[in-house]
């Protein structure tokens, strides 16, 4: 381990490196994002296969078995968020749980190989069961270390230009280990890649939190804010209520058996989230919950809009290209996401710190947001050739490397210190409860739509009017474009 305060703020919360060293440290910071994407994408990409031809589940079952996500993406990130803002382990707040994510997290995925010799040694439980218990532990243990990751880097890189070039590293080196794991997949097989994922997991998630030295006291502003109470979390997440709801009225209905009509709901939904953006667009607070809010706001519209691309770029892509054989089809969705994701790794780094250097990161995330819905909108209404495909998805990897880079500073830069962890597993349920409207509401719309390919014409608006949002998010005041 490096010597305390060699890499990191001292205990005043002052950073002591040189340019040379903070971009030393932005980089070794990046690492346990990286560990965790490589872990992520490999549960993307084998975890169903997996299933499927190793073990033989029925499809149903496979569905059960992801359910497990959003309860760990819920229950997970908001647990750890909450727990390494207020214990101090190990020489760090952060540090303990990039331990136990990597440890967890390695061990998940070599269970993944072993299912059926573990369902023996534990009497012969169900498959499904042990399935869906090993990918919640995956999930949980990927959760666990997603946010500490995030706030470590809030903790030893100050607010402005440092801390926006430190979130792009992160991107970029999670983005390239990503596509690298991918690769390992496309050339090795899902078996070696999963082995693979294991063995590189842990070292790059927990290795870093071991080589820099956590601040004991943390920087906070001239006014803190007053301790986050259950009372005002809530009060944060009201933008995001009426998707909650209907994200929780149609499980019901889905867990029954039934399948309601969607559209009334949908529009119930997008009316009264309309109905409370008014105030909080108006700029009416400006203080650590109105600013939450906006961000909360924003941030939901833009999940809404990836997250039926994630869902549906198959049937829709299908549709759009019905000259193209099946077996081929999916080779070009592939080759579609790959460079969908190369250039979301590229472009924070290549393109969005210079855009950032002139204008505002808020203005030039809402560009961002407004180029990849048009993208999006162009595949599901116009695109007539794969080439048009893969130049959209290309294209739209822009929005991507903005999404999980930029708003992670901007909400960084205007919440608490002290209180990040939490306030961070707040803000992902601006991430997952999107994804349960799309999987839950638009899902069952889907069937009912004149065409598959409206489903991104909805994507594109929902990302106009994120970008909207974005770029109406006051600044604040810190040594670089807010």
């Amino acid at each position: 381990m490096l010597p305390a305060g060699a890499w990191g703020r001292g205990r005043d919360g002052v950073v002591k490196t040189g340019a040379r060293s903070r971009a030393g440290l932005s980089l070794v910071l990046a690492l346990p994002s990286g560990g965790l994407a490589v872990a992520l994408t490999t549960q993307i990409t084998a975890l169903s296969w997996l299933l499927q031809s190793r073990y033989h589940l029925a499809i149903d079952d496979i569905a059960l078995v992801w359910a497990a996500g959003p309860l760990a993406g819920i229950v997970g990130q908001l647990a750890v968020g909450y727990a390494s803002d207020q214990t101090w382990l190990l020489g760090g707040r952060r540090r303990p749980w990039l331990l136990f994510s990597g440890v967890l997290t390695a061990l998940a995925l070599v269970a993944l190989l072993h299912l059926a010799d573990a369902a023996a040694l534990l009497g012969g439980m169900p498959l499904v069961l042990l399935a869906g218990l090993v990918a919640l532990l995956l999930d949980v243990a990927i959760n666990m270390g997603l946010n500490p990751a995030r706030a470590l880097i809030a903790d030893l890189v100050p607010a402005g230009a440092a801390r926006s070039l430190a979130f792009a590293h992160m991107q970029t080196v999670s983005g390239i280990m990503g596509v690298a794991i991918t690769l390992v997949g496309a050339v090795l097989g899902n078996v070696a890649m999963v082995v693979a994922a294991a063995l590189l997991t842990l070292p790059l998630t927990a290795l870093p939190a071991l080589l820099v030295a956590e601040p004991r006291v943390l920087a906070e502003p001239e006014t803190p804010p007053p301790p986050l109470s259950v009372r005002a979390s809530l009060s944060m997440l009201l933008p995001i209520a009426p998707a909650a709801g209907l994200a929780a009225w149609a499980a019901v209905w889905r867990l029954g058996g039934a399948a309601p009509a969607m559209a009334l709901p949908l529009l119930a939904t997008a009316g009264l989230t309309g109905i409370i953006a008014i105030p909080i667009l108006r700029g009416g607070r400006r203080d650590q919950t109105g600013l939450a809010r906006h961000v909360f706001l924003a941030q939901g519209l833009s999940w809404i809009g990836i997250f039926c691309m994630f869902v549906f770029l198959a049937p829709v892509a299908a549709e759009r290209l019905p000259a193209v054989p099946a077996g081929h089809l999916g080779r070009d969705i592939a080759v579609a996401l790959g460079l969908f994701n190369l250039v979301a790794a590229l472009a924070p780094l290549l393109l969005l710190m210079p855009l950032t250097r002139r204008w505002r990161r808020a203005h030039v995330h809402a560009a961002a947001m407004a180029l990849m819905g048009l993208c999006l909108a162009a595949v599901g209404g116009w695109i007539t050739s794969v080439i048009g495909l893969w130049a959209c998805m290309a294209v739209a990897g822009i929005g991507w490397g903005s999404l999980v880079s930029l708003p992670y500073v901007m909400f960084c830069d205007r919440v608490s210190a002290g209180q990040l962890g939490l306030l961070l597993g707040l803000f992902n349920l601006s991430v997952v409860i999107p994804q349960l409207v799309v999987s839950l509401g638009l899902g069952a719309l889907a069937p009912r739509l004149p065409a598959t390919g409206d489903l991104f014409l909805i994507a594109g608006v929902a990302l106009a009017a994120s970008a909207w949002v974005w770029s109406r998010l006051p600044p604040v005041a810190v040594s670089a474009p807010a």
